[in-house]
This record gives structure tokens, C-alpha cells and sequence, in this order.
């Protein structure tokens, strides 16, 4: 075999493993007008796939709108959804996954900021003031369960009750910093009593973080993340021994990482082994280096300070700045409702879902995905009202926000299926298939450079090991 056919069918392979097992792009057209214009071109300067992009953009978007604003997806009640939707931005190493997330939290980092420095003096005076009344409570409730005497028990009842009034009429508390990366159950309790409306967590190292769910001595943290990403009840334990409650607390996770190394924990999760705490990132992207490279000819100044006021607008947004809101008195939050054509086609979406898993794990993912459709619903909505495109009956969000969303759902579902080995065919099923290709490029003998081509390209699967074989090692030889 000559020299040239030995690389042509050394290419015919690497279409194989380009065909089955290249990240799919996402298809961003059904984002809003401001989101999708700044990111193709933040993707053209920064020389990269766009639909990780979009991934992260969403997960901007949920922490910058503020709490208490729902989305009422059935009558009366019986289906509320608050969008708190957690997005993972996954690449190789070196595929500026980190540049891109600063580009895109850059807004609502410095909206953030500014609100902090302005509120800082009156925070820590309302700190003060909270933790004397709280540590008093405590004081005296340790004491009154020690007393004995009627008499005096009854007077520290008193105590306690006056306590109590004076801590209800506290001030509104102003709100604290709003982005943080430290993910320890006391750092994060603590960013939550200082922002009760709800926070963001950065994170670099979605796999270690992943890898820290699936250990026992985390089950606090595990238990502690998982009730903030439905916005369920807190309770943290004082050093003193007191219990303080914090009332539906919610945090918006947007992660980075690499897919490579999560294969472990996505191998638990399909055998049914893992917490499936990965199923909770319903917006996600994959991000690449593109044949083009980066590019400074690229004017991205119009699309980026278009996307700046965006976020800072809805950061800003209140119920009462905010037209077409209504407010529940009982449950005391604002809310906006789909039309009956919306009620219906969520409807049918769910049912969508559920039959076209095929398996528990889908199944999982894609129901949690009916509520997340419904969250972005909500979000373009509200950027729909904020660039002046309410409509005339700005309560109600009209069918066609609703199809966008379905849409932008699809789109990270296609993505999530990817990541799980499940796009095409079952993880044996294309393991199998790897290990004819290398069988293959084994019997009709391989260069050193063609061989390095195809290393480089098996860093995107999760089966590298497999051309890890005799003659494709660190000096690739020959096979005779």
C-alpha cells in the first residue's frame, strides 16, 4: 500500500470519528435579537464556536432577573415556575472557555458591584443590628430551656417576644454581593443571608464539582445545592446551636469544564449510580477553537454596550417597574401567565418529553426541561418588555416567546444527549465502534504525523484510551 493511500484511509477514518462524535453546534436563532447579535460576534472575535456561548448567556439572564417574579404556567396557581436555570459551558482545555464567561458575566458583575458599593455602609449596619437581635434570641432561648422557675420563665418569654418584634422591624435589608465562587455550605449560607433574593455561583471546575456531589463526607453541600436550584427551604445550624431558616433561598450556577474528565461521573449516572446532580444543568454549550482563529477585525463595541444595558436593565427590573405583572398576595410574589394557546402547547411539550425518552436518565433530563422551557419563556418575555416589545397585553407571554423557548430547549437538549453517549447510539454500541476504526488504521499501518492528527482529535471523545493501542503511543511507530 502506498504511502498515500495509507493517509487517505487514515482520513476516511477521521470523517468517521468527525461524523459520530463531534460536539453538535447549537442553533442560536431563537435566542433574543440582543443575546444572539453579541454572541456571534464575541464568537468571531474570540475565533469559537458559538452554542456554549448561548448556554452561559441564559444562565446570565436567570441571575440577573430578580426574585419574586414567577411565571404562572397553570391556572390558580398549580404550576408556578421561577426561572433558576443552571448552565454548564463545557470544552477542552485551551478553548477559552474562561475569557468567554468573564466576556459574558462582565455586565452583571459590575451592575452587581456598583449596587454593593452603594449599599455596603447600610448592609453592615443592618448586620450589626440582625446578629445583636439574633444572638440575644439565642442567648435567652438556651437560658429559658435551662430555667426551671415559672416566674422567671415567663419573663424570658417576654424577652424572646420582644425580640422577635424588634427583629420584624428591621429595615428592608439591603442586599449583598451577588456573583460568588466558593461552593462550602458556610460560605454559602452566608451569601444567601446577605442576599435573600437569591445569588450566582462561578465555577471553573464543573468536574470537580461533580466529583465532590458524589462523595459522603459532601452530602450537606450535595443536600444544600440541590434544594437551591428548586428554591426549597434552609435550615443552618449556629455555632451556638440555634437554628435559622432561610425562606426559599434560590442560586443561579453557571460552570465550566471539560467533558473528558466527567465521563466517570456521566457512566454513574447512566447505570443509576450517581445523585444526578449533572441533570441539573439544563443550559448546555460546547465551546471550541474554530479553523478561523481569533480576529481584531472584529467590531463587537455596538453589540456588547446593546448587551451591557440589557443585563443591567432586567438586573434593575422590579414588579413595579415591570408592566403587565400580578401579584399573589397569598404566596407574595409578582407573577405573568401564559395565554390558554401557551397552557396547551407546554402541555403537549411535557408529553413530548416523556415519550421520546428512552430511559431514566433522559427522562429525568427532559422533564426538568418543561420547566426550564417555561423559565426562558418567562426571561424573553421580560426582555421582549424592557426593549419596548410587551405587546399590548404585556401579563400575558405570547405563544411565539413560548415557541422560542421550546426551541432554544431543544437545541441544549440535543447538546445534553451528546454528553451522555446517548445522540445516536448506546456508549457500548459506539465504543465498539472506536475500537474497529483503530483495528482498522492498526491493519493498514499509519504515519507519525497522521497519527498525532487523530490523538488530537480523540481529545474531544470520552474513548481516548482506545488509540492509546501498540504503535499509537507517545512515538507512534509504524505498524508493519
Amino acid at each position: 500500500m502506498t504511502p498515500e493511500e495509507r493517509l487517505r484511509r487514515a482520513e476516511e477514518a477521521r470523517g468517521v470519528l468527525e461524523r459520530d462524535f463531534s460536539a453538535p453546534e447549537l442553533d442560536t436563532s431563537n435566542l433574543p435579537a440582543t443575546i444572539r447579535n453579541y454572541i456571534d460576534k464575541l464568537a468571531l472575535s474570540l475565533g469559537t464556536t458559538k452554542g456554549g456561548l448561548a448556554a452561559v448567556a441564559i444562565g446570565v439572564l436567570s441571575g440577573a432577573m430578580r426574585r419574586k417574579i414567577m411565571l404562572r404556567a397553570r391556572p390558580r396557581g398549580m404550576w408556578d415556575v421561577e426561572p433558576v436555570i443552571w448552565a454548564a459551558l463545557l470544552g477542552e482545555s485551551g478553548s477559552r472557555k474562561t475569557r468567554a464567561m468573564e466576556k459574558l458575566l462582565y455586565p452583571l458583575k459590575k451592575a452587581a458591584d456598583e449596587e454593593s458599593a452603594q449599599n455596603a455602609e447600610a448592609l453592615q449596619e443592618w448586620l450589626r443590628n440582625s446578629r445583636s437581635i439574633e444572638n440575644s434570641i439565642e442567648r435567652i432561648t438556651r437560658q429559658l430551656n435551662e430555667e426551671a422557675d415559672e416566674i422567671k420563665q415567663e419573663k424570658l418569654e417576654g424577652k424572646l417576644k420582644r425580640l422577635r418584634a424588634r427583629l420584624k422591624e428591621l429595615p428592608e435589608k439591603p442586599p449583598g454581593e451577588l456573583i460568588h465562587s466558593s461552593v462550602t455550605p458556610a460560605a454559602l449560607y452566608d451569601a444567601l443571608r446577605e442576599r435573600r433574593e437569591g445569588i450566582v455561583i462561578r465555577h471553573n471546575e464543573l468536574e470537580g464539582l461533580l466529583r465532590q456531589m458524589e462523595s459522603k463526607i459532601n452530602a450537606s453541600l450535595r443536600s444544600m445545592l440541590l434544594s437551591l436550584a428548586s428554591g426549597e427551604d434552609l435550615e443552618h445550624e449556629t455555632k451556638s446551636g440555634g437554628i435559622i431558616k432561610l425562606r426559599n433561598p434560590v442560586a443561579v450556577l453557571i460552570a465550566a469544564g471539560q467533558p473528558d474528565m466527567m465521563q466517570e461521573i456521566i457512566q454513574k449516572e447512566l447505570g443509576g449510580e450517581a445523585v444526578g446532580f449533572l441533570q441539573r444543568f439544563q443550559a448546555m454549550g460546547h465551546i471550541e477553537i474554530t479553523d478561523e482563529g481569533w480576529r481584531d477585525d472584529i467590531d463587537i463595541r455596538e453589540e456588547e454596550r446593546a448587551y451591557d444595558g440589557l443585563i443591567r436593565a432586567l438586573f434593575e427590573a422590579t414588579e413595579a417597574t415591570l408592566p403587565g405583572t400580578k401579584s399573589d398576595h397569598n404566596r407574595n410574589y409578582h407573577f405573568y401567565s401564559l395565554t390558554g394557546e401557551g397552557t396547551e402547547r407546554i402541555r403537549a411539550f411535557e408529553r413530548q418529553m416523556h415519550q421520546d425518552a428512552a430511559d431514566p436518565v433522559q427522562r429525568s433530563y427532559m422533564m426538568k426541561l418543561v420547566g426550564t422551557v417555561a423559565g426562558m419563556a418567562l426571561l424573553f418575555h421580560l426582555v421582549d418588555i424592557i426593549e419596548g416589545n410587551g405587546g399590548a397585553d404585556p401579563h400575558h407571554i405570547p405563544l411565539e416567546t413560548l415557541e422560542r423557548a421550546i426551541g432554544m430547549g431543544l437545541e441544549f437538549r440535543k447538546y445534553a444527549m451528546w454528553v451522555y453517549g446517548l445522540k445516536d447510539d448506546e456508549h457500548e454500541l459506539r465504543q465498539r465502534r472506536l475500537e474497529r476504526i483503530t483495528a482498522y488504521l492498526q491493519s493498514h499501518g499509519i504515519t507519525k504525523d497522521n497519527a498525532g492528527d487523530l490523538r488530537a482529535l480523540s481529545k474531544r471523545i470520552d474513548m481516548k484510551r482506545s488509540l492509546q493501542a501498540p504503535g499509537y503511543g507517545r512515538n507512534p511507530k509504524r505498524t508493519e
